[in-house]
């Protein structure tokens, strides 16, 4: 709109809408549903309340730690591999990638009772994180015993640490 448009629609609005002598009454204001506008703001407070609260809940009793577990094994995820150190027994193990059956629904699958069980990265981490899978296997006191003393015969005994363990292999001379 040029500079003189917009002078024209200025003035026009002055003469227009002016004040009318012996007129002193304000404007028609806009009328508002005033509950209506109330329940915009106070329903979407209170739904966010609910979520809020049911996630505190369900969150607080997921990340628990009250409870004594049965044995501690410290998982390290690397890139693009899992070690295992099974802390109470003073071994570790490093994983090895099994591929998830692919059948539907055996995520939902919960480790309580004894099989084995696929896991994966949960973390996209790179360039070969769908190849960081395990399976985790749920076994009688006696069966575990047992892959324990295997795993100290081997000489893997201590645990592994937690840096990433990448070898970066120097070639040739940088001089």
């Amino acid at each position: 709109m040029r500079a003189g448009a917009r002078l024209a629609a200025v003035l026009t609005a002055v003469v227009v809408y002016r004040r009318r002598a012996g007129d002193e009454t304000l404007p028609v204001q806009l009328r508002y549903h005033v509950p209506l506008e109330v329940m915009y703001v106070i329903l979407p407070l209170i739904m966010v309340g609910v979520l809020y609260y049911y996630t505190q809940r369900d969150m607080a009793a997921i990340e628990s730690t009250s409870q004594t577990p049965d044995l501690k094994i410290q998982v390290i995820g690397k890139q693009w591999s899992w070690d295992f150190n099974y802390l109470d027994d003073g071994v570790w193990e490093s994983g090895n990638q099994t591929p998830l059956s692919g059948k539907p629904g055996v995520e939902a699958t919960a480790p309580e009772k004894v099989g084995s069980y696929a896991g994966k990265c949960a973390e996209l981490c790179g360039e070969f994180h769908s190849e960081m899978l395990f399976t985790v296997k749920v076994v009688p006191r006696a069966e575990h015993d047992a892959h324990i003393a295997a795993l100290r015969a081997a000489g893997r005994t201590g645990a592994l640490g937690v840096d990433y363990n990448r070898r970066q292999v120097v070639t040739g001379d940088a001089g």
